[in-house]
């Protein structure tokens, strides 16, 4: 028995894809490589900002030390308000100081005779904004910060 009449293949003439099955397809892969660019790029930008808010926060414990420093040395006496600008590793960054209150300490009160004795005002409770600027990214900070009068 000859091979060639028990296997018959059934060929037609349409072998491959039509043309839509073709355009569906390459639209399905537009669509998957697209999607896939836009997730990239997001985590790509997310990571970035995250990089320059992690080294901005690093430093600004010891930015916050400066601007403490120069509020105790320089906010003495009768002075409201103070401000200034300096830079830190690769960012830089502005500061300003204004006084929200200035109080007195507590009466004093002599034991023996129960006198009390009021005291000048001496402490001071500032509002501090701080500006800090990193390559493109830029934040501000605000805190209260106390001093105190030395001279009293």
């Amino acid at each position: 028995m000859p091979i060639s009449n028990t296997f018959q293949l059934n060929y037609s003439k349409n072998t491959g894809f039509t043309l839509m099955e073709v355009l569906i397809a390459g639209f399905i892969l537009f669509l998957v490589i697209s999607t896939t660019t836009l997730i990239y790029r997001g985590a790509v930008l997310s990571s970035h900002k995250a990089e320059r808010s992690i080294y901005v926060n690093g430093l600004l414990p010891l930015i916050i030390d400066s601007i403490d420093s120069d509020i105790q040395s320089n906010g003495q006496d009768k002075t409201l308000s103070l401000n200034g600008r300096d830079g830190m590793g690769l960012s830089s960054y502005t500061w300003s100081a204004e006084v929200i209150d200035y109080q007195a300490p507590p009466q004093r009160s002599v034991a023996e005779s129960g006198i009390t004795e009021a005291q000048a005002k001496r402490f001071k409770l500032w509002q501090v904004i701080v500006n800090v600027e990193y390559d493109d990214y830029q934040r501000e900070y605000r805190y209260l910060e106390t001093s105190w009068d030395l001279n009293q």
